[in-house]
This record gives structure tokens, C-alpha cells and sequence, in this order.
């Protein structure tokens, strides 16, 4: 009789990921197209850099996001969902997450810092990858050594963005400038679905959020330039007269399109009410 695969083992992912992509062709083949399935199956196109069992799970970690086409009806965020996520970013509401171990820990709205340095530091991650399937094969003493170092580099960086993800703050939990920041004991101890359940927290806090807020600001037909989020927040901080590099650590982008759109709606219904005071005289 044959063994089950190891729980969350290179078998395991292939399993899961397999079973998944099978279920997703049938059932959603309306809003997922077969290029996006295979774009992110190990060794597609946006799924290259991933060595062993993490092609499965990055796999895994994005068939489960394009799962989420299924649970929003279209047009929903233009309603109650949009709102509720207006609120919740004024608040700045975290996402509790339950570990393997027992342990909950909440997944918190981020900064413009904060996000810009987890793209900094999965860049690093994909050029180390890089570099060492490169020189895998020469067999020299500096290739051992970037063979060696380059899974410990991807395992402290994982380390770095569940820190950055959990501490409870807009911006980094450490001086980015400081050498080797150690993160929690927790994070060395976390085990793959830790990190899906990590990575789905994350994706609602600071993507899908974001974008359902970003719904609500009025369209403007006549603009020909859009501003890059920078651009956007340096902006916002210039008509509050702030310091917008204090605003882009201090305050976290949900945060900062909240506020936004609730000023403009507060802006609107004053004029709204202006313009019935004139039709009324």
C-alpha cells in the first residue's frame, strides 16, 4: 500500500498544487485563463527562480490568491465592501493569523517604506537565486560558498517579511541601515502553511484593501497624468502641510487613501449642501 507524502513536503505541494489547478480549470475557467494557471506552474514564467519544494509552494501560494476570483461578485466593490475597507483602513484594522503552533499573530497595514523595502528584499532574494543556478556547475570554492549562503539568505529573508508583516507597525521594526537586524524567535520556527497563512493576510491588508478604497476615489475623465503612489502620498502630504517622508513611515497607505477619500467626500457633500442653500434663496 502506498505511503501518503510527507504533510507540505515536495510531494505534498505537487499533490495539492495539481488537485487545485485541476479544480480551478473547471470551476473558474471564466475568470482565470489557462496562460495565468501556467504562468505560475514551477518553471512558467513568473515562477523561474523557485528551486525544489518552493516552486510548489509559491505555486501553491498563488493558485489559493487567484481562488479569491471566486469569492467577489463583480461590481461588489463599489458597495458595502469598498466601504468597509474605507473603515478599516482608518483604523488601520490588523488581520490576526493563527500559527501552527498555536500562536496568533496580526498582519498589519504597511507604509510606503515599509512595502518598498519588502520589494527591495524579494528582488535580493531572486538575483541570489539567480546567481547561484548560474554557477552551480563550476565547482570552485566561491560557488560552494554562494550555493551555501544562498538558502540561508532566502531563509532570513523570509524571517525579515513575516517580522516586518507582524510588528505592529507602519514602518520597518528595525533601522534598515543596521547590520543583520535579528528577527523574532518565532519566525525560524514556522512552518509552510505559517507562510501561506501569512502571505493570504498580507494580500488582504495591503493589496486588496488598497484597491477596494482606491475604488472610491471619484475618476477623473480630464486627467492626463496619473501620479505614481509616491508621487500620490507627497501630494496628500503637501496639502496637509507635513513632511510627506514622515508620512510615508509614519502613516500606512490604506491609512493615508482613507483619509483621502474621506475628505473628498466630506468636500463634496459640503458643496452638495452649498448648492441646494443657493437653489433654496
Amino acid at each position: 500500500m502506498p505511503r501518503d507524502p510527507k504533510p507540505w513536503g515536495a510531494a505534498d505541494m505537487r499533490r495539492r498544487c495539481r488537485q487545485l489547478r485541476e479544480q480551478l480549470a473547471v470551476a473558474a475557467s471564466d475568470v482565470i485563463t489557462p496562460q495565468e494557471l501556467a504562468a505560475y506552474w514551477p518553471g512558467g514564467p513568473e515562477n523561474q527562480n523557485n528551486p525544489g519544494v518552493g516552486a510548489w509552494i509559491y505555486c501553491y501560494a498563488n493558485l489559493v490568491r487567484l481562488c479569491d476570483r471566486l469569492r467577489t461578485e463583480p461590481g461588489a466593490a463599489d458597495g458595502a465592501l469598498a466601504e468597509r475597507a474605507r473603515v478599516d483602513g482608518l483604523v488601520e484594522r490588523a488581520v490576526p493569523v493563527t500559527l501552527q503552533d498555536g500562536t496568533t499573530v496580526h498582519v498589519h497595514p504597511l507604509g510606503y517604506v515599509a512595502l518598498e523595502f519588502l520589494t527591495t528584499l524579494d528582488r535580493t532574494v531572486a538575483l541570489a537565486q539567480e546567481l547561484a543556478a548560474t554557477i552551480a556547475h563550476q565547482q570552485t570554492p566561491e560557488s560552494e560558498t554562494a550555493l551555501v549562503l544562498e538558502p540561508q539568505l532566502r531563509a532570513y529573508a523570509v524571517q525579515l517579511w513575516a517580522w516586518i508583516l507582524t510588528s505592529g507597525a507602519s514602518d520597518l521594526p528595525f533601522d534598515p541601515t543596521a547590520e543583520d537586524p535579528a528577527p523574532p524567535a518565532w519566525t525560524r520556527a514556522m512552518m509552510p502553511e505559517d507562510l501561506l497563512a501569512l502571505y493570504a493576510a498580507h494580500r488582504q491588508v495591503n493589496a486588496q484593501r488598497n484597491a477596494l478604497i482606491a475604488s472610491l476615489f471619484p475618476s477623473d475623465t480630464k486627467a492626463t497624468v496619473r501620479l505614481s503612489l509616491a508621487g500620490f502620498i507627497g501630494a496628500y502630504a503637501h496639502e496637509k502641510g507635513a513632511d510627506a517622508r514622515q508620512f510615508m513611515r509614519t502613516f500606512s497607505v490604506g491609512r493615508l487613501f482613507a483619509q483621502a477619500v474621506s475628505a473628498a467626500q466630506q468636500h463634496d457633500a459640503a458643496a452638495q449642501a452649498a448648492k441646494a442653500a443657493r437653489e433654496a434663496a
